[in-house]
């Protein structure tokens, strides 16, 4: 129980400890809606002032969609906001803040998040007490790319459905011994989609495992999952027109001109996502491809693992901005990072195996703390701009790891959202300040 604590308190406060820095667009709704939440009750993003000056001028960003009910909505559904309004729960009527100040707000619930997901880590190899693994295990993923040094830092779509992924895991390599966590693996999984569409193949694969090696989900299981999702259901049927919140899809299909996906360029995308300098996991997460390959080698419920791992990296490869835009690393397969450190230090390993595990976990944290601490989109994203210079992502000497030691930093605030300063919950949830 110590060891738990200890190791979702380390990833937190690791996640707490550097300047706050610009995420991109995609976690600006979900710091707004959050204050939305916690000030009136409400996700709608028109209780911001200056989304409502946008929405009458039809100027909306990407990142928020209009309603048939003239409700502004966030692209990535409700969840960032729902788990950040926690956050912002104590913030007092009539206070000025800044945007600055709801990102702080905001990284209190990501970092916790990354937290919660570094402990569902833990317990999924924590089989048998094996309590040192699972402490090695939660740190590595809570200290990689994918927790402290990205998703705990900002509340993006992943920031929440990362945590049920993780349970979900966790429960379904323990149902072999409780029964009852096999139970709750298919809500656990079914929350994770709900949260974020674009996990739906993997989720398959893994309800495929839980299927095969759960025997109570094959029905109750599943059944509970249904039931207890339901309002969630019945929330975005009756605010997104769907069961699931597709509005990214939306978004993407406007953002490419088209259809998102790019089946012509898959292997290029699969290549990037693995051994790109600027976003292969080769690079940022050593330790995941270790495990991948370590489930695979394995059997039973460690195949199947690797199997949902490896379908995510493919499907995200299939995207036309497979390298996720502004952000450390390869953000948009963390998912399938979790999985593969879940596998590197549960699958079976012995003589050199357990040194190339130690050497790549060791890469992992270094190349982590290196993003936790140093990273600034500046740097690289918005100097060489992959998603107009996709080229820069295959630059073998300008990468985003060398950039964050040599590039110098160009004069300037890099913003995602206007800077304010507001005042908070009097009359809307943010109105900007008169001047002083």
């Amino acid at each position: 129980m110590i060891s738990a604590i200890v190791t979702f308190a380390v990833v937190v406060l690791a996640a707490l400890g550097p300047p706050l820095r610009p995420s991109g667009g995609d976690t600006v709704p979900g710091r707004l809606g959050a204050a939305a939440l916690a000030c009136e009750g409400t996700l709608d993003l028109r209780r911001v002032e200056y989304v409502e000056a946008w929405a009458r001028a039809g100027r909306l960003p990407y990142w928020a969609q209009a309603n048939g009910s003239g409700e502004v909505l966030s692209t990535f559904g409700p969840g960032p906001a729902v788990v950040g309004a926690l956050a912002f729960a104590t913030l007092p009527a009539g206070k000025v803040l800044t945007d600055r100040s709801l990102q702080r707000r905001a990284r209190w619930a990501a970092a916790t998040c990354a937290g919660l997901a570094a402990l569902a880590v833990f317990l999924a190899v924590a089989r048998g007490g094996r309590v040192i693994p699972a402490v090695a295990a939660g740190l590595v993923f809570g200290l990689s790319f994918a927790g402290a040094a990205t998703l705990g830092q900002a509340l993006w779509q992943q920031t929440v459905s990362m945590v049920a992924l993780g349970f979900a895991v966790a429960a379904t390599l323990h149902a072999d011994r409780s029964p009852g966590l096999g139970l709750l693996a298919p809500t656990a999984l079914l929350c994770a989609v709900l949260l974020r569409p674009p996990l739906l193949p993997m989720a398959l694969v893994l309800a495929a495992v839980i299927v095969k090696n759960t025997r109570r989900a094959r029905g109750a299981g599943f059944l509970l999952a249904f039931v207890l999702a339901m309002p969630w259901l019945v929330y975005h049927v009756r605010h997104h027109g769907g069961p699931l919140p597709l509005g990214q899809l939306v978004a993407n299909r406007a953002l490419a001109g088209g259809s998102p996906f790019r089946l012509s360029s898959w292997p290029i995308g699969v290549a990037g996502l693995l051994a790109s300098p600027a976003r292969g996991l080769l690079w940022f997460a050593p330790i995941a491809v270790f495990g991948a390959v370590a489930g695979f080698r394995a059997r039973g419920v460690f195949r199947g693992l690797a199997l949902a791992a490896a379908v995510h990296v493919a499907f995200v490869g299939t995207t036309f901005k497979w390298w996720g835009g502004l952000c450390f690393g390869p953000r948009l397969v963390a998912e399938a990072a979790l999985v593969g450190i879940v596998l590197a230090f549960l699958a079976p390993a012995t003589g050199k195996a357990t040194s190339v595990r130690a050497l790549c976990a060791a890469l992992t944290v270094v190349v982590g703390a290196i993003g936790l601490l140093r990273y600034d989109p500046v740097r690289w994203e918005m100097r060489r701009d992959p998603d107009h210079h996709p080229g820069a992502l295959w630059d073998p000497v300008d990468t985003p790891l060398v950039a964050l030691f040599v590039a110098p930093r160009p004069p300037g605030e890099l913003l995602d959202a206007p800077l304010g300063p507001f005042v908070h919950c009097d009359g809307r949830t943010l109105r900007r300040a008169p001047p002083p």
